[in-house]
């Protein structure tokens, strides 16, 4: 008697795994196209017609074990990717799609786009950032600013302090740099 009922767990356990197996491998899976070319974060992004464009948003969404995250070829992404794993066997995909360059996603974000530059004295400007800055480059590496820990300390062009009380990027622009700070074809 005690056997037969230990047999009747048994299989109960497993047809209960079975079941819930079954109906775990039923959910769908679904493919999110991404594109800083093309994209718009009011889209979906279910079609490559209609991709969406941010990291934050792709950060955003709910994904589900099998889902697929697509970035289209020659994109450029900023910021921080912050990757989901699904589960052991049935992990979450990121991979590319279309043709040309493979998409690159740079960890560092634009600081100067849709920005207004605060005078703040002589030659130096405030601009409010979230994160801590680490390196400012300008002109795809033409141009490097040089950190410094105290805003005493800006008394060269391109030279920065961040006050991470205050959130404030404090940085030293002759009228040269502000220039190609402000010009809409530099990054």
């Amino acid at each position: 008697m005690r056997f037969r009922y230990i047999l009747m767990v048994l299989i109960a356990v497993i047809l209960t795994g079975c079941i819930s197996q079954e109906a775990y491998n039923n959910t769908e899976q679904i493919t999110y196209y991404v594109s800083s070319i093309n994209g718009d974060d009011n889209n979906t992004g279910f079609d490559e017609e209609e991709p969406i464009a941010s990291i934050s948003k792709v950060n955003s969404l709910k994904l589900n074990p099998g889902d697929k995250v697509l970035f289209e070829c020659d994109s450029i992404f900023r910021g921080h990717l912050i990757p989901q794993s699904g589960e052991e066997f049935n992990a979450v995909i990121y991979d590319s799609y279309g043709e040309g360059e493979q998409p690159v996603i740079v960890g560092s974000v634009s600081i100067f786009d849709d920005v207004v530059l605060e005078k703040l004295q002589d030659d130096i400007y405030g601009i409010y950032a979230e994160y801590d800055v680490g390196n400012i480059i300008i002109n795809d590496g033409e141009i490097f600013g040089s950190k410094k820990f105290k805003i005493e300390d800006l008394i060269n062009p391109l030279d920065y302090f961040y006050d991470t009380k205050q959130r404030v990027l404090y940085i030293y622009l002759d009228e040269e740099l502000k220039n190609i700070v402000n010009d809409e074809d530099s990054e």
